[in-house]
């Protein structure tokens, strides 16, 4: 990035301090003064030119009957209200000739004077004069600002929004716009319809948060049919990434086509929707729209697919990348969510660019779509919904950042957490993939999932969940023989709703409370404590095992009083369970 600074900046104190100087010293202007130059003179009364504050920085004159500029401290001085010529320095480039204007020839020279002043003295902070003054600084500092932003936008590296737009459109770029989601629906009647149900272009359909897709396709279920439904085409209302929603979740129908008295759904997630272009990709386009214009090489080529709109990514390679790939050959494989529509625009942008002679093999690699479930930790503070929302987006951005033939790490999506506020750390990674060869999502055991050289894996957002590990919950507290101490532990979510664990091991520590049988009135008081463990294994429950206590005086411990409290040992913002406690 290239830094071109703020040259229309001042700071603020500056502007206070020189309005403050015009009203106590009088305001700077400038003028100029006309004087006959004379060989042997050296000073030069300013005569008629006012209370003179200083000199400009050139004056112009005549040398040899030409125009000619001579330099304040190089040629002449200011002293004392004159003009006074230097001596020439033997040093000088300029000494031997050129050094002083031609004789009884004009000179011009620059010059500043103020002003009368306006006699007001007190500028303090909170008087009126100083009130005033720093009233105007800002208005000034305000403009001063404004110009610098408007100079910073004549540059791609520090343009934003419209003014990025303008500045690449100079290439002939322009910004990729945001695109719908797209996929296919299916009506069903229950039984077959006596007389063709038409399901027209235009009709709505929806999913449970209210996000509307239209069908772009008009499809008929034919009377007596003995299987009474059929696919078509929806498009979202709206686009962007909130459209690409799971498989299922279209079910709504705002307004039924008349005869459809099954419902409708979606069989295959809804795909395609994205953002508009974001600025740093626009710039990165940018820089290399020259060389797309030279074409042949790589970097022309993946630019020119990437500039197709509904293109997610592209990789190139050669022979000089790839060793397998012959010489004279090039593989370009490319990711979209609308294949009908962006592959024989990748095609053309292809052959557009590349060299002459050479053969290109253009592949669209297949998607992996990923949902499951992020068991988050709360920290002490406890995370509110808006926490869990910005760390399934931190989610759902890594995983859009992916490249083709790139592995997804379960431990790095898990390691999102410690960037947002309330979390202390997600609990487990529940992952489910779905590749174009499986009918339903499949759980991910490996960490990390290696995908295919000729895949890319893709977030389902509607899929995804973030669930917190909000509270333990025990039962069937038991105390038995030799201080063994055990019980059943489920963890919960903020719904209270006991959640399933496929391998979390959780340290625990636990205590047992209780109270004398001597002094009912008394409060429950703490009589041990022991540390263990609960290891889940695909349930919602787990036995916990701890190590043997000893309880002093259990004897004298009114039983009916025993208690057992639960609590995670590294988690404090887990709340704690408490169970009553049986003696075996």
């Amino acid at each position: 990035m290239i830094d071109v600074g703020h040259p229309f900046s001042r700071p603020f104190q500056s502007l206070v301090e020189s309005l403050q100087d015009s009203l106590l010293l009088g305001v700077e202007q400038p003028g100029t003064v006309e004087l006959l130059f004379r060989s042997g003179t050296a000073a030069y009364p300013l005569a008629g030119a006012g209370p003179v504050s200083g000199l400009a920085p050139q004056a112009s004159g005549f040398v040899k009957g030409k125009p000619a500029v001579f330099d304040l401290g190089r040629h002449y001085t200011y002293a004392v209200g004159q003009l006074v010529w230097q001596a020439p320095d033997a040093a000088d480039p300029d000494a031997a000739e050129g050094w002083f204007p031609d004789d009884n020839s004009r000179l011009t020279v620059g010059y500043f004077w103020r002003g009368l002043p306006s006699g007001l003295t007190d500028f303090n902070a909170g008087s009126v004069a100083g009130t005033l003054v720093r009233a105007v600084a800002r208005e000034l500092k305000l403009l001063y600002e404004q110009m610098d932003q408007a100079y910073r936008r004549a540059f791609i590296d520090h343009a934003q929004g419209v003014a990025l737009d303008n500045v690449v459109a100079l290439l002939g770029v322009a910004r990729n716009p945001a695109l719908p989601a797209q996929g296919h629906v299916t009506f069903w009647c229950k039984r077959p319809p006596k007389a063709d149900v038409t399901i027209a272009v235009g009709t709505r359909v929806a999913d449970a948060r209210g996000r509307i897709f239209r069908v772009t396709a008009a499809g008929t279920i034919a009377a007596g049919a003995a299987s009474p439904k059929v696919t078509v085409p929806v498009v979202a209302q709206d686009t962007g990434p909130e459209g690409n929603l799971g498989s299922a979740s279209l079910t709504v129908m705002p307004t039924p086509p008349r005869g459809v008295d099954g419902g409708v759904s979606n069989e295959l997630p809804l795909t395609g929707g994205e953002d508009a272009e974001g600025d740093d990709a626009l710039r990165e386009r940018a820089r290399h729209a020259l060389e797309s214009a030279g074409k042949s090489t790589l970097n022309a080529i993946r630019f020119a697919v990437l500039s197709v709109d509904g293109v997610d990514s592209v990789e190139v390679r050669d022979f000089s990348v790839d060793p397998a790939i012959a010489p004279g050959e090039i593989r370009v494989r490319y990711a979209t969510g609308k294949p009908e529509v962006v592959g024989p625009q990748v095609l053309q942008a292809v052959e557009s660019t590349r060299a002459a002679g050479i053969r290109a093999r253009v592949s669209m690699v297949s998607t992996v779509t990923l949902s499951g479930r992020f068991l988050v930790i709360p920290d002490t503070a406890g995370a509110t919904r808006q926490a869990f929302e910005r760390y399934k987006q931190e989610v759902v951005d890594a995983l859009r950042a992916l490249g083709i033939g790139e592995a997804v790490s379960a431990r790095k999506l898990a390691a999102l957490a410690f960037k947002v506020p309330g979390l202390a750390d997600v609990g487990e990674v529940q992952l489910l993939r779905r590749g174009p060869e499986d009918p339903a999502p499949v759980p991910v055991v490996a960490d990390p999932l290696l995908v295919d050289a000729d895949a890319q894996a893709r977030p389902d957002p509607g899929a995804i969940q973030v669930l917190p590990l909000q509270a333990l919950s025990v039962s069937a507290a038991q105390l038995g023989a030799g201080g063994t101490l055990t019980c059943t532990v489920k963890l919960l979510d903020d719904g209270g709703a006991a959640l399933k664990l496929l391998g979390l091991k959780l340290a625990l520590m636990a205590a047992v409370r209780g109270r004398p049988s001597a002094t009912p009135n008394q409060p429950l008081q703490q009589v041990a404590q022991t540390s263990g463990s609960v290891q889940f294994a695909g349930t919602d429950g787990a036995a916990a095992t701890f190590a043997p206590l000893a309880i002093p005086n259990l004897d004298a411990l009114d039983a009916a009083t025993l208690e057992l409290q639960v609590q995670a040992a590294a988690y404090p913002g887990i709340r704690a369970a408490t169970a009553p406690l049986a003696q075996a």
